[in-house]
């Protein structure tokens, strides 16, 4: 079953977490995304949702990769 947009939104939120506990700042996240520091915290928050575009380069800021990936036969 394909995951739901807001589980990938979650997962998102923990890898920021996770950056966050290695020491990188909120602000040194939004900054290397490319977005306002209030966009990262609407996202942390629960306030919004990113676009797909906005997601992979806050994943990218905090060292994961957005993959799709084969389900199987199909």
């Amino acid at each position: 079953m394909p995951k739901k947009p807001q589980d990938i939104v979650e997962q998102l939120r923990r890898a920021i977490r996770d950056a966050e506990k290695r020491g990188l700042s909120q602000y040194a996240i939004a900054k290397a995304a490319g977005v306002h520091r209030a966009q990262l915290m609407r996202l942390m928050t629960g306030t919004v949702a990113p676009r797909l575009d906005t997601a992979q380069r806050m994943a990218d800021a905090v060292g994961y990769d957005l993959a799709l990936r084969k389900r199987g036969k199909r």
